[in-house]
């Protein structure tokens, strides 16, 4: 019985540890992030006043400030890694890969370390 009791214990924690981002939701100057299964936000990550949720996948939460996109690794209170941002730039779209960063004529696709992988002409 204490066999079965540890590896159902030890089941749950794995699981907990490899949920992924399901949903964020913004509310009162906060990304609150849901993983898989919850009802209950996870944790919550504190926006400044001037800047906003621009999108996230499984692994990543995208929030944008002025002249700065800010990437947080799930589970990270603070941002891994940044890009900077031009006036006029903005996030187009997070998509499981990379950042789009739309600029005049052309679109930058970055990976999640704030790399440019990419570039495309509009």
């Amino acid at each position: 019985m204490k066999k079965l009791f540890l590896m159902a214990i030890m089941l749950l924690m794995f699981g907990a540890a490899n949920a992924q981002i399901a949903d964020v939701k913004t509310d009162n100057g906060a990304a609150r992030i849901y993983h898989d299964g919850d009802h209950n936000p996870s944790y919550s990550l504190v926006i400044d006043r001037d800047c906003q949720l621009s999108g996230f996948n499984s692994k990543y939460v995208i929030i944008t400030c002025p002249g700065v996109v800010r990437i947080y690794q799930d589970k990270e209170w603070n941002a891994s890694y940044s890009i900077s941002l031009d006036a006029g730039n903005y996030v187009k779209n997070v998509t499981p890969t990379a950042i789009l960063i739309k600029s005049p004529g052309s679109t930058r696709y970055y990976d999640f370390k704030g790399n440019i992988d990419r570039s495309v002409a509009d």
